[in-house]
């Protein structure tokens, strides 16, 4: 079982245990955003990817002055105001002062277009959006899928990866409403960590950069015999791009694909 397999099964026991006391759906609704029709390098917005986007503004739009959507709109604008943006991630373990990067890998989106890649050491799922069609393989496969598309799929699994069923969201929410039950601290690089005084089943907490607002990371503090000390999964604030790399579009020639039912439902695994 890769590290990543190991994470992403521990992840889901701690989140079903948490979720009863959280803000869990504060970004469920994104699941069945308003029609998007990806390409893979469109010279244009597309009209369905526009009016997915704007029914998240919307709902921003209802409390404008409340300080959870006004970090919400700046995570918007940092996703969708760029033609293309990259987005690094990686799960960190720590041990004894020892930095370990068990998985790594980068996002990229534009205007409904979604490529998700990983470094050379991981064996979890790579996408690719190409002639509106979403391929999915594993690295050293030579069979990949060609996934069934459902109305906001490529929008709703980018705010998945970027924050995997809102934990950091519903953590930074309850926050703002009960302060006094964590710990807050800022680093040297401007880098805010808030911290629960008392760790709720595994979740410990999350680190976010305030201008612009971005969550960064929620750190997770597992049992002994789960061999990590503290692990976090980091996500980077995106980086604006002109358009995606053409080479994100290039399918592997060793892998053939085949149409399945599957869907990018199928792959958030912690809704």
């Amino acid at each position: 079982m890769t590290e990543n397999s190991h994470f992403r099964q521990y992840l889901q026991a701690t989140w079903h245990k948490l979720a009863i006391s959280m803000l869990f759906a504060l970004t469920a609704g994104l699941i069945y955003a308003l029609p998007l029709q990806a390409a893979a390098l469109p010279p244009k917005p597309d009209t369905g990817y526009l009016e997915g986007v704007v029914s998240m503004y919307e709902q921003v739009k209802t409390a404008p002055d409340s300080p959870s959507n006004r970090a919400f709109q700046a995570v918007l604008d940092q996703l969708f105001k760029p033609a293309a943006v990259q987005i690094p991630f990686r799960f960190v373990s720590e041990s004894a002062g020892h930095r370990s990067i068990n998985y790594a890998g980068n996002i990229y989106f534009s205007q409904g277009a979604l490529f998700i890649n990983y470094d050379t050491t991981e064996s979890d799922e790579l996408f690719a959006t190409v002639d509106g069609q979403l391929y999915s393989w594993k690295p050293d496969a030579t069979e990949g899928v060609i996934l069934k598309r459902f109305p906001g799929d490529t929008l709703a699994f980018v705010m998945y990866m970027i924050d995997p069923s809102a934990i950091m969201r519903s953590i930074y929410s309850t926050y703002l409403e009960k302060p006094n039950e964590f710990t807050v601290s800022t680093d040297s690089s401007g880098t805010k960590s808030i911290i629960f005084k008392q760790v709720q089943n595994g979740f410990k907490g999350i680190r976010l950069q305030e201008n612009p607002f971005w969550l960064k990371a929620f750190m997770l503090e597992p049992s002994q015999n789960e061999g990590i000390d503290v692990g976090n999964l980091e996500v980077d604030p995106p980086i604006a791009l002109d358009q995606l790399p053409k080479g994100l579009t290039v399918l592997p020639t060793t892998v053939t694909f085949k149409p399945t039912q599957e869907s990018l439902k199928n792959r958030m695994t912690y809704f």
